[in-house]
């Protein structure tokens, strides 16, 4: 480890560390039910190189950490069911989003101009129809989530306009 700071996303390391980790435990599982020893090995040798990757990752994080970065958000927020009833309408507003959508759209989302009205749109659904954040959301067209999530340029302006029209406003 050097003494440059380096950049790093710690949630999007963090989400690679859990797809290593899932993968090993995949891989670990043929080689365990593999009848051909060979073909066990080199599930087993790809499991090692798996292995160094994730302790790479993990180097990557703790460096990262114990130079004053951030936490990843999945380790700093609580779940949605905490939230859900109890917490903000914007704290209610993005637990939603952190579930329903990839982390760089929810981030985007919460982070961006348009969540306030999000927010708002989403408050005012919720009051009319009795529903919760998360409820809301999925009530928008799943091709329509699908297109915030992966191609609109300002996704939570998309989302607020997907409420806006779901109540008939």
């Amino acid at each position: 480890m050097g003494t440059e700071s380096k950049q790093l996303d710690p949630d999007v390391t963090l989400v690679a560390m859990r797809r290593l980790l899932s993968d090993i435990d995949a891989m670990t599982a043929k080689a365990i039910g593999e009848d051909d020893d060979d073909q066990a090995e080199r599930w087993f040798e790809s499991c090692a190189a798996l292995r160094t990757t994730l302790a790479d990752r993990f180097a990557d994080l703790d460096e990262w950490l114990s130079g004053g970065g951030t936490l990843p958000k999945a380790w700093t927020q609580a779940p949605v069911e905490a939230v859900a009833e109890t917490g903000t309408w914007e704290e209610r507003t993005a637990a939603a989003v952190r579930e329903l959508f990839s982390v760089e759209t929810a981030r985007e989302i919460t982070e961006g101009e348009a969540f306030g009205p999000l927010v708002y749109r989403l408050r005012r659904y919720c009051e009319a129809n009795d529903a919760t954040a998360r409820e809301a959301l999925e009530a928008i067209d799943a091709d329509a989530r699908a297109f915030a999530d992966t191609r609109a340029d300002n996704p939570a302006a998309f989302l607020a306009k997907q409420l806006r029209e779901l109540a008939g406003e």
